[in-house]
């Protein structure tokens, strides 16, 4: 029997791609100690990781065979980390107190200088002489800088008798620091001991975006007010230093920070349900536009931590929604308590699309982000089994492990620049499992981060990789073209397909190739074996070393999955057995898979030749074969 190939995982890890992409596990490293949690991950210069978050008691984050504890002072500490690209341990650095510490911002620049935003309350230490003390009992803010040894090169408090909580922090393209979070009372936003830029709310909790020189200085500091509050803000910066925050809101939001009023109306209180704000500013704090996107009547909308934008500055949210929440023109619907969402806007504010995943419990969208061809992955979490295939008509269920409604399972989802279903996998135990970040790199690697309070098996291949507790992990996403060029016909564009046979009009074998996963092969039914293959044509020879199937098929259908077969390769007299594979089974969980060819070789027509469905029909080993999409490589 074949193993499926490129299909393996830690804490967090994900089965299927698109026709022309797939997935390595690089490495997963966990933290030893009962109190650690990533919040975030970066990454740097040579492949570089870095790490932040909070952890009480002793944490150990050598993963390796060394030890580099860590032994927080009060009940929870903060701690950055880095390491090499290969997930080998170079250093780690606490940042603490008497009381309890978060870190909810890191970025990472050219020269692997790390910076780290969050909260504290009390005194808190950066090294062994530097240190803030909070003004007030209510937690005051701060941005650090270490360099990439992890000396600590300048840190910053934004002080005062108001309470602040620092929810994002990224780079613009000339290296300046912007931060966004929420604070009540006020807040002095100038880190100098000279002068003052204080930003008083006016009851509720604000939001304040706020920019920093890359020595620490402040450029600008705005206010952005909500009759009945803002929450859990997020952050993106685009190519042109353009500021994207996304937030959660009740009532009425003015989302010009400046003297000018550009209000954004939201539900009546902040007793009662939540929308969700999107605004765009330029590097100098002006607001260039503003959207809120509300429910109907009492429905409630939210965003997670998620807000991403595209090289063309698109830009991609994801939330949460409850009843009826208005896109634009386009309305979705939940399936039970909350839906996920994910939405996709124009660079001048012009709704594209929006997608819902979820069931009759409650899922969230945690994190996004958006790689060069401008494909989509989110992670979430989820609470009940669900439907995460976005398209009207197809369905994809994820089944949530432990007690409905109480513990928490991981989803991460692939989408396509246009909303469209690529693969999608559930990470579960009957305990929770939490994701905290998503990044993308420059070098088509993918890294999640989270905590699983059980232990996860998340090898969704032929192995076993067991993880539990804080972990962050690192993917390779393949992007090598297929052999195979799309197909609008069985001889359009070049080269030719041929199959044993059709079931009906409409599911012709050359739709394998259409590049679309709704269309469908159905074979010729009722027989021992059927097959179909792809010519280059012209005496073109080509070597396949690894080919993915997709099912797409429904719930209903699932024995037409190929059970058993073999690839094979045309010599020019005989067909040629490269590949055997077996026993094949549940593709509706399943419907992506990646198979290693055995024995490459040299052939002008490679085809698929299947001996059994998963019908196990005694009499006709081949009852019916439904294929989505076939892609060699």
């Amino acid at each position: 029997m074949r193993r499926l190939l490129l299909l393996v995982a830690a804490f967090i890890a994900f089965i299927g791609t698109s026709p022309a992409s797939a997935q390595t596990l690089q490495w997963a490293r966990s933290l030893a100690g009962n109190g650690s949690n990533i919040y975030h991950l970066e990454t740097g210069a040579s492949g570089s990781v870095y790490i932040t978050g909070n952890f009480f008691g002793t944490s150990d984050f050598d993963p390796g065979t060394g030890t580099a504890n860590l032994t927080s002072v009060g009940f929870a500490d903060c701690f950055i980390a880095r390491y090499d690209a290969s997930g080998n341990y170079l250093w780690a650095r606490r940042i603490g107190g008497g009381d309890t510490e978060y870190t909810y911002g890191l970025a990472v620049d050219s020269t692997g200088a790390v910076y780290v935003g969050g909260y504290f309350r009390g005194t808190v230490s950066f090294d062994s002489s530097n240190t803030l003390t909070s003004i007030g009992s209510y937690p005051n803010l701060f941005i650090a800088r270490y360099d990439a040894s992890g000396n600590l090169t300048w840190v910053r408090g934004m002080l005062g008798t108001g309470s602040g909580y620092l929810r994002g922090l990224r780079l613009d393209g000339t290296g300046n620091v912007v931060v966004t979070g929420t604070f009540t009372g006020t807040l002095d936003f100038d880190p100098s001991s000279t002068a003052a830029l204080n930003l008083t709310s006016s009851g509720n909790y604000n939001l304040f975006i706020a920019r920093y020189s890359s020595a620490g200085n402040v450029v600008w500091a705005r206010m952005i007010d909500s009759s009945d509050g803002i929450y859990f803000p997020s952050l993106a910066v685009d190519s042109n230093s353009n500021i994207l925050v996304a937030a959660s809101y009740a009532g009425s939001l003015d989302a010009d920070p400046n003297s000018g009023t550009v209000w954004v109306s939201g539900p009546p209180s902040a007793s009662g349900p939540t929308s969700f704000f999107l605004g765009k500013y330029t590097s100098s704090g002006t607001l260039v536009w503003a959207r809120g996107v509300v429910g109907a009547g009492s429905d409630d909308l939210g965003v997670g931590s998620g807000v991403a934008v595209d090289g063309s500055g698109n830009v991609v949210v994801t939330g949460y929604f409850a009843g009826t929440a208005h896109f634009g023109s386009q309305s979705l619907t939940s399936a039970g308590n909350w839906d996920a969402f994910v939405a996709r806007y124009s660079s001048t504010n012009v709704p594209l699309w929006a997608v819902q995943m979820g069931g009759p419990g409650s899922e969230t969208g945690s994190g996004v982000v958006v790689d060069t061809s401008g494909s989509i992955y989110v992670v979430g979490t989820f609470y009940d089994s669900g439907d995460y295939h976005p398209a009207p008509g197809s369905t994809v269920t994820l089944t949530h492990l432990g007690t409905a409604g109480n513990t928490a399972d991981t989803f991460l989802e692939k989408l396509g620049s246009d909303g469209s279903y690529q693969w999608v996998h559930a990470l579960n135990s009957a305990s929770d499992e939490l994701t905290k970040d998503i990044t993308l790199d420059g070098s088509n690697n993918l890294y999640i981060n989270g905590f699983t309070h059980g232990t996860v098996d998340f090898d969704v291949g032929t192995g076993t990789a067991n993880v539990t507790g804080s972990t962050a992990a690192k993917y390779a996403l393949s992007t090598t073209s297929g052999l195979v060029p799309i197909m609008t016909s069985h001889t359009t564009p070049t080269g030719s397909v041929t199959s044993s046979g059709l079931y009906s009009s409409g599911y012709e074998a050359w739709r394998v190739f259409d590049g679309s996963t709704a269309s469908l092969w159905l074979s010729n039914s009722n027989t021992s074996s059927v097959w179909i293959a792809y010519t280059w044509g012209g005496g073109t020879a080509k070597t396949v070393s690894s080919y993915d199937l997709r099912y797409n098929n429904g719930s209903c259908c699932e024995q037409r999955g190929p059970k058993n077969w073999t690839l094979q390769g045309w010599n020019g007299s005989s067909w040629i057995t490269v590949d055997t594979v077996t026993n094949q089974t549940g593709w509706y969980s399943n419907p992506f898979r990646t198979y290693a060819v055995d024995s490459p070789g040299s052939y002008t027509a490679y085809r698929l030749f299947i001996t059994a469905d998963n019908y196990n029909n005694v009499t006709y080993p081949i009852t019916l074969v439904s294929i989505a999409t076939i892609q060699f490589y």
